[in-house]
């Protein structure tokens, strides 16, 4: 059989397959800096709609069409993180739905956090039941949930000082105010929040194969952008996930 191909199960309410897909929502993926697309937004859902929905239901259809045992849940991930449709079968009226969210304006901070727990909260709904369950989470960068975190001193050093406090000419190469200092801790507590943030994202990934099983939870992380940006945390996420890369 093709390993890239979801596993079918008997289709009751008790098993079949959950998949859960997360995709970055966050203001670079308005960049167009992929080839034949107006956003990296186009791209991605375009891709799931070729990669991910046309040969599942090319292998529903290949079996003699009837009930598909898989269900689908699509969550986007900016500053918070929106659940667009939930547990909706894997039939062609995906493709409509994929396809209206390539038209929406991505915006703000792509934070990991909120989009993870909200996976969890989704997928823990099938803790009782024998469904396979897949995570496949998509972003075109590191998480900025350290953005707006306070060090341990109190100081939220990843946010730009106001510009009342920026004084004249104060600005960065990308006419952007400084970062905000933390005179006790300097460079130490920005590296601190960061990896701390960091740290909580990889986490999360452990606890969902330790709370669902880790024999029946696949996590997939797919790097959406060019090779200069930092995929460090997806690359751990996957590397460290409940059974599966």
């Amino acid at each position: 059989t093709d390993e890239n191909i979801i596993p079918a199960m008997a289709s009751d309410a008790e098993t079949g397959t959950h998949v859960v897909l997360v995709v970055d929502a966050s203001g670079s993926m308005r960049k167009d800096d992929v080839s034949g697309y107006p956003s990296r937004t186009s791209a991605v859902y375009d891709c799931l709609v070729k990669d991910f929905l046309t040969p599942q239901l090319q292998l529903l259809a290949g079996r003699g069409g009837g009930e598909s045992s898989a269900i689908v849940t699509l969550i986007e991930m900016s500053d918070a993180a929106t659940v667009i449709f939930e547990r909706e079968p894997l039939y062609a009226s995906l493709e409509g739905l994929f396809r209206q969210q390539m038209r929406t304006t991505a915006r703000n901070h792509g934070n990991y956090l909120p989009a993870l727990e909200r996976a969890s909260e989704v997928l823990l709904r099938d803790r009782g039941t024998n469904r396979q369950l897949f995570l496949i989470f998509m972003s075109d960068g590191a998480p900025s949930d350290h953005v707006g975190k306070e060090c341990a001193h109190g100081i939220k050093v990843w946010s730009p000082v106001s510009s009342s406090r920026a004084g004249n000419g104060r600005f960065n190469r990308e006419a952007r105010p400084p970062l905000q200092v933390c005179a006790h801790g300097g460079a130490t507590c920005r590296h601190s929040v960061k990896t701390d943030c960091e740290e909580k994202c990889r986490d999360q990934i452990v606890k969902i194969g330790d709370i669902l099983g880790r024999d029946r939870t696949f996590i997939g992380t797919v790097a959406f952008g060019p090779t200069s940006e930092e995929f460090q945390v997806l690359q751990d996420m996957a590397g460290g996930p409940p059974s599966g890369r």
